[in-house]
């Protein structure tokens, strides 16, 4: 209520079958009301959160993640988000390692893709007005951000929409280490934009083939009166535009896109096969509403080595969500030459203690995002302890230092890991600094003399002519901060 610019938002079904929803800004609380959905003794704060539910009823809660207005799902399930100044962020934490890591808050589980801020640019081919000449050239609005594998070319690419400049702004996506990254292309204009100052583009969908839909909400003035000068507040035009509205739809020239329906189950399998981000993500849609009927198609495409990355993880989320996601499943995902698809087989394996120890096996593999999806399977419980941080110490001794979502990953691990975790890395030659002062710190949260213990382990043996060496004397400082938040 209130100010409708800043509220939940765009809800958006995933390739897992659950509809994810932006937070907004204003935060606030969800609480079930539905007889079909869990009861939770408390309402959902939703503060630094996004929002996640089963449109079939039972699960429903907060995921990381703290976008204004838009979201945008691969499928992978990898999310986009974004807010007025920074164009696309992604959630790379879980929450569980947030709410679990006292020195964690919700912004740390979110990884700017994009050049935000005073970093970002823009090109306006008309005149556009900010709320500070300070953001002249650059995000200051941006939205409706659109990520869902869509590809032109030989690249993948991200859109998002800037209405105070007008445009609506390509960015190539790449990897780098565990996470992605988006930069705009190297052009002197945008990939859509206006010299008419009506034109504010503010949301994005996959439209048939290759085209893209863009919602234009065509007004005058887009900022809120609750923003503007005092002087402004009166301005006569602030509603102008309000029944106004317009879609476009952009394709490449050589492509006209066609309008085709979706009758078969037959048809909805290729469809999940198709280069198209519409056709993948309407197949999905259409067989999570055909029930068992699906599950042997699904099955066999899963375990098609052959088959497409998109297809055959979409087909493992639709498995998944039916309950039918078996072992062999699993086993086919983590074989793949695909590091999305090795990655996603761990993370729907996560709960399935009879694969932990293929999950485990996997903390050797070659790319940082499946051994970050390791790290995250490997830290997230207490059972078969010393196997789980036997992992975290060899992924941690290979990649803490080269990738900080990694290095993120295995410091935020379960409390019931932690000690042992951080005597074992103490102990090593060389380990990265920065890991061992959050794990140290951690400790001294709960135990001041185990942290010592870890301190005093982690170098030659300390007199009182000691000089201390610049590990000792960050792991100290370390030490001193734990001691501190645990007011011992």
């Amino acid at each position: 209520e209130q100010n409708q610019q800043l509220r939940a938002n765009h809800p958006t079904l995933g390739p897992d079958g659950l509809i994810y929803v932006a937070g907004g800004l204003r935060g606030g609380s969800v609480k079930a009301i539905d007889a079909r959905y869990e009861r939770k003794a408390e309402p959902v704060d939703l503060r630094d959160r996004d929002f996640c539910f089963d449109p079939e009823g039972g699960w429903w809660g907060s995921v990381p993640g703290k976008s204004q207005f838009g979201v945008s799902i691969d499928d992978f399930g990898r999310r986009f988000g974004c807010s007025n100044r920074n164009p696309a962020m992604m959630s790379v934490l879980t929450l569980d390692a947030v709410l679990r890591d006292p020195l964690l808050v919700g912004r740390d589980a979110i990884h700017d893709v994009a050049y935000s801020a005073e970093k970002s640019q823009v090109v306006s081919q008309a005149q556009a007005w900010t709320t500070s000449n300070l953001h002249s050239g650059q995000f200051s609005a941006a939205c409706g951000v659109f990520a869902p594998g869509w590809r032109s070319g030989d690249h993948e690419w991200l859109l998002a929409c800037e209405p105070t400049a007008y445009i609506v702004q390509r960015q190539k996506l790449s990897r780098e280490g565990s996470v992605w990254k988006s930069r705009r292309e190297a052009r002197s204009s945008e990939f859509l934009s206006s010299t008419d100052d009506w034109f504010r583009p503010v949301d994005i969908t996959a439209g048939p083939q290759q085209s893209v839909l863009i919602v234009d909400m065509a007004r005058a003035v887009i900022e809120h009166p609750d923003f503007m000068p005092s002087e402004l507040k009166s301005r006569p035009d602030q509603r102008d535009g309000t029944a106004l509205g317009r879609i476009w739809k952009v394709a490449e020239e050589s492509v006209v896109p066609r309008v085709v329906s979706l009758q078969t189950i037959d048809d909805a399998i290729k469809w999940l096969k198709s280069d198209s981000a519409w056709q993948r993500t309407s197949a999905s849609h259409f067989l999570q509403e055909k029930g068992e009927a699906v599950l042997l198609p699904l099955s066999d495409l899963v375990q098609d080595s052959q088959g497409s990355p998109a297809a055959r993880s979409r087909a493992a989320w639709l498995l998944n969500k039916n309950g039918s996601f078996s072992k062999r499943h699993a086993l086919s995902l983590m074989k793949s030459s695909d590091a999305r698809v090795r990655a996603l087989g761990i993370h729907l394996s996560k709960r399935r203690p009879e694969l932990l120890e293929n999950i485990l096996a996997m903390d050797a593999d070659a790319d940082p995002l499946v051994v970050r999806q390791v790290a995250v399977v490997a830290g997230a419980a207490s059972d078969f302890a010393s196997s789980r941080v036997r992992a975290l110490v060899k992924i941690a001794d290979r990649w803490s230092s080269k990738d900080e979502w990694i290095r993120l990953t295995v410091a935020s691990v379960d409390s019931s890991l932690l000690k042992e975790l951080s005597r074992q890395l103490a102990s090593q030659k060389q380990m990265d600094v920065r890991l061992l002062t959050h794990l140290v710190e951690r400790v001294g949260i709960e135990s001041p003399a185990a942290a010592a213990a870890i301190v005093l382990a982690a170098g030659p043996q300390m007199t009182v002519e000691s000089i201390l060496n610049r590990r000792q004397v960050e792991l100290l400082k370390a030490w001193i901060r734990g001691v501190r938040r645990s007011r011992q």
